[in-house]
């Protein structure tokens, strides 16, 4: 950190508080791939990280017990014990009395705003470890290196929706275009020790992070992690789960990333191709404007921020104006990444489980990713916020987050992320003469409408992604090409009243790491892509004017009792008959048009928060996007690639052609994120689980409204009346999906 910085951090956490920082410069937070290449940087990042995991994690009275990776995981949910002795003190945690109940704010309005401080004190932290590395080097010119690499650090983010493998453009998008980042994947990687002569080959702290020992917990004094347990008496992790953290686990419990090999042995790799485009058009619909032309005035900070709505109980009553598909939010986004790490065969990730997420370090990845989403949407909707007159307000204490000694964060007071130093790419769009949110809605359009369209990246986009790795020591070790003499890191942000662009040598002594130049926006084209046929088949688009064409989208509108399972689940919807033999593969199966991931804790957790809301019966929203699949059913569709001859049947997607197609097809299974099952009639009309389906008229983007917008939408109950769990779960009568 800059001189005037570190005692400012370092002062803070000695006292166990999170720190108001204001960068002089502010340095954004870029994605994971992008951070990989400087390597100075990522070299401290990964010894911080393996430096915190390795902590001892005794209790000694000493502050730094509070800031080792076990104890800032432990905030999320387990183990069981108090971060510093601070008791949640907001009524609605605390109200059903248990006096360790953790710091949920799960289903919150302060949900978004609780993990920004949550993200800014894990930052400071491994800050605060880089810092101290970095001053361990011996020699004055490679100590300023890597001093100077602490300095611009910001913690990197996981985007799950940008590419990554360069692939054969064909009819229709290949999804092997996505993936996950390498450096994610690699089980070891390359670093250099301050005290070390040659590169060291070091199991991977992004990869896998290991966990102690209940006897080693005793005896430090901490309290032992108790697992939530499957029904056998083993930890629903499993044996190795206890240990060290795992992802989409096989049925050893092991992880298992594999994109392919043998039949039902496809991992996490593959999850991500066949579910990106769906999550790209969830991200789409998240952030688009609805029946509005500015801010987006029908969806309320509730609707965005969480995944429940206030005063949402059975029997649910629609009509056709009942804007209900607009019900995606910022935490079902979240939880459907959460779900898709934590799908496993037998045994559970880590991030599928509340309590326990925190402990994988893709965590503090993906959340950092749904911090630059919420900074999106405030720059979007700079009106909308949390409410200052509900239960949970924008004043509400956020615990354990300390400012001083008396005061603890509150929403408020990360407000205003490029005051605090948040940074988003495309930031650069953003200015003061109301031309900001046209150029922010540019760089939107570029980097998430192809694939939310399945159409390949435009060339903005694939001229940058995915990233050359070929340069990153951590990868590659001494076999990495040499990096550039010149800056190849450039952070964006506000020196006072002026836009700034800081471009960062690798090389450079920090004295010589700033480098002021005015700021000229890169030219953007925009891509008209309404005379695509792959994306707009035949007969979809309808003029509404000279200006404005749309089309007729489709989505499945979701209401569920979110603990209704017992813990995480899944809801998978399929277009065509379903093969039941591998549940574990439901989320790879090629007519598997998206799922919603409820993102839950088991009721052993000792989370009040989440016992009050099991005891309000809280109803969980989502929708999942139906356009994205139904245009491969037309008969129009002439493309190798897609459902088989037989099932391309569409005339249109209009509601004459559709309902009845999704009458007869439309099917979902539920599974808990060990791919169990979870059909038995009962437990499912209990859970009200409630399926039906929508279509609303979209206006296609245009150069002059690149997010497009939302129009009026129409419920068809016929769909999905007839079936276990669809419109109208309270009848008598059990039905069949």
């Amino acid at each position: 950190m800059a001189q005037d910085e570190e005692p400012l951090i370092e002062i803070a956490q000695e006292k166990n508080h999170v720190a108001t920082i204001i960068p002089e410069i502010a340095r954004a937070r870029v994605e994971i791939d992008e951070f990989l290449a400087d390597n100075a940087m990522t070299n401290l990042f990964l010894l911080a990280l393996e430096a915190m995991c390795r902590e001892d994690p005794k209790l000694s009275g000493k502050t730094e017990d509070w800031w080792t990776f076990y104890s800032l995981a432990g905030i999320h949910g387990l183990p069981k014990e108090l971060w510093n002795g601070i008791v949640d003190g907001n009524e609605a945690n605390n109200i059903a009395n248990v006096p360790t109940g953790g710091y949920c704010n799960h289903g919150s309005l302060n949900f978004p705003t609780w993990h920004r401080v949550y993200m800014n004190m894990f930052e400071q932290a491994v800050a605060n470890k880089m810092n101290a590395i970095a001053n361990e080097y011996p020699d004055a010119e490679t100590k300023a290196k890597y001093q100077s690499a602490a300095d611009r650090f910001r913690l990197p983010f996981w985007d799950p929706l940008m590419p990554r493998n360069i692939v054969t453009h064909g009819s229709t998008l290949n999804p092997a275009i996505w993936g996950l980042p390498k450096i994610l994947a690699a089980k070891f990687v390359w670093v250099m020790r301050p005290k070390g002569t040659k590169l060291e080959h070091i199991p991977n702290p992004l990869y896998s992070n290991n966990i102690p020992s209940d006897e080693v917990l005793k005896e430090k004094k901490r309290t032992p992690v108790v697992w939530p347990l499957r029904e056998d008496g083993q930890a629903q992790v499993g044996p190795i789960g206890t240990h060290r953290t795992i992802r989409t686990p096989d049925s050893t419990g092991e992880t298992n990333l594999d994109q392919e090999g043998p039949a039902g042995k496809e991992g996490l790799i593959l999850k991500i191709q066949r579910q990106a485009q769906n999550q790209s058009t969830k991200l789409w619909k998240l952030l688009s404007r609805y029946n509005t032309e500015s801010n987006n005035d029908m969806r309320t900070w509730e609707a965005f921020a969480r995944h429940w709505k206030e005063g949402t109980k059975p029997p649910f009553s629609m009509d056709d104006d009942y804007q209900t598909d607009t019900s995606i939010s910022l935490e079902t986004w979240h939880d459907d990444i959460h779900d898709l790490v934590g799908i496993g065969s037998g045994y559970i990730g880590h991030m599928g489980d509340p309590a326990v997420a925190g402990f994988d370090p893709i965590f503090w990845l993906h959340h950092c990713n749904v911090d630059r989403i919420l900074a999106i949407y405030q720059a979007l909707y700079p009106d909308k916020w949390v409410p200052a007159d509900t239960k949970e307000n924008s004043t509400s204490d956020l615990y354990p987050f300390q400012k001083d000694e008396k005061t603890f964060w509150n929403s408020n007071d990360v407000r205003d992320w490029r005051k605090l130093g948040f940074a988003v790419p495309g930031r650069e769009y953003l200015d003061d003469e109301g031309q900001g949110r046209a150029k922010l809605e540019t760089y939107l359009h570029e980097n998430y409408y192809w694939s939310s369209e399945a159409t390949y990246p435009p060339p903005s986009v694939s001229e940058k992604w995915p990233q050359n790795l070929s340069k990153s020591v951590a990868l590659n070790g001494a076999a990495a090409q040499a990096a550039p003499a010149e800056p190849v890191l450039q952070f964006v942000g506000l020196e006072g009243a002026n836009l700034v662009t800081r471009r960062v040598p690798l090389t450079a002594p920090a004295a010589q790491d700033t480098l002021k130049v005015v700021d000229k926006l890169k030219s953007v084209v925009f891509q008209d892509h309404t005379e695509n046929p792959s994306i707009y088949p035949k007969g979809s688009l309808r003029k509404l004017n000279q200006e404005n064409t749309t089309m007729r989208t489709w989505s499945a509108h979701i209401l569920v009792e979110k603990f209704a399972f017992n813990g995480s689940f899944v809801i998978h919807l399929f277009i065509g008959d379903i093969d039941d033999a591998t549940p574990e593969l439901y989320v790879t199966k090629k007519n598997e048009v998206g799922f919603s991931g409820i993102f839950a804790s088991h009721e052993s957790a000792p989370c009040s928060n989440c016992i009050q809301q099991r005891r309000e019966d809280v109803i969980y929203e989502d929708a999942v996007p139906l356009t994205t699949s139904l245009p491969g059913y037309l008969k129009s569709n002439t493309n190798t690639d897609g459902p088989a001859t037989e099932m391309r049947i569409l005339e249109s997607l209009e509601p004459e052609h559709v309902v009845p197609f999704l009458k007869k097809y439309l099917h979902w299974r539920i599974t808990d994120l060990a791919s169990n099952p979870l059909n038995e009639p009962q437990q499912i009309k209990d859970s009200y689980l409630q399926i039906s389906v929508w279509d609303r008229d979209f206006e296609i983007p245009t150069a002059r409204k690149r997010l497009g917008k939302y129009l009026h939408s129409t419920v068809h109950k016929e769909i999905t009346q007839e079936k276990l769990g669809g419109y109208g779960y309270n009848t008598d009568e059990v039905h069949t999906s």
